[in-house]
């Protein structure tokens, strides 16, 4: 882990940290699973907390157990079932969760505003809606690369498929969020199948080079 890696404004990671094909590539081998969490800490400051992973007590504990002591989270949502363990959660878990992705795309409109109403006040960053008129204090559109920039938010977070985005519009996405960062928090996600840690890596060169 480079020594600024947590204390920059803009912070990037990855969507996971479970990925199988990082076993080998990024984890050792013999590496047992329950390190890998703190393994991926080492290197990079911020890992979204996907909503297929529980995050009852057991699940709590074992992110807060596996983690370390400065790793950093965004809490993704994805429907109204398990947002009272999460957000919970995302409390308990303090200055540690910067915030809240809501995954919209599968949502109707109503069950969407009842979950933002819940998230305050922690910030939230609204994935995959396709209207969002009254988004409410703390919470912002989640930005996919394409096209301009969504508004400033309390969270500015931008979640990036790396196999559809080229190393200019990654640098152009980094220029945003970091022109964000001195007011808000500003999270760079990368995403993909899976998302190469070398990737991750470029991001964060990319990063401190600007």
């Amino acid at each position: 882990m480079s020594e600024t890696a947590y204390d920059h404004d803009l912070l990037i990671g990855a969507c996971d940290w479970r990925y199988p094909r990082w076993v080998g590539d990024f984890y050792p081998d013999d590496l047992p699973e329950d390190w890998r969490l703190g393994y991926y800490g080492n290197e990079f400051p911020v890992v979204l907390v996907p909503a297929d992973y529980t995050l009852d007590d057991d699940g709590y504990a074992a992110l807060l157990e596996d983690s370390g002591e400065v790793l950093r989270f965004v809490i993704a949502i994805d429907h109204a079932g398990d947002a009272v363990a999460r957000l919970a959660a995302a409390r308990q878990l303090g200055a540690r969760c910067v915030g809240i992705l809501l995954d919209a795309r599968h949502m109707e409109a109503a069950a969407r505003d009842t979950l933002l109403a819940q998230c305050a006040p922690l910030p939230v960053s609204v994935w995959g809606a396709d209207a969002l008129p009254a988004v409410g204090p703390g919470a912002g559109w989640c930005w996919d690369g394409q096209g301009e920039p969504p508004p400033a938010a309390a969270l500015n977070l931008a979640r990036l498929d790396v196999a559809t985005v080229s190393p200019r519009r990654l640098r152009a996405v980094i220029e945003v969020l970091l022109a964000r960062a001195d007011e808000s928090v500003a999270v760079l996600l990368l995403d993909g199948d899976p998302p190469s840690p070398e990737t991750l890596r470029q991001a964060i060169v990319i990063r401190d080079l600007l």
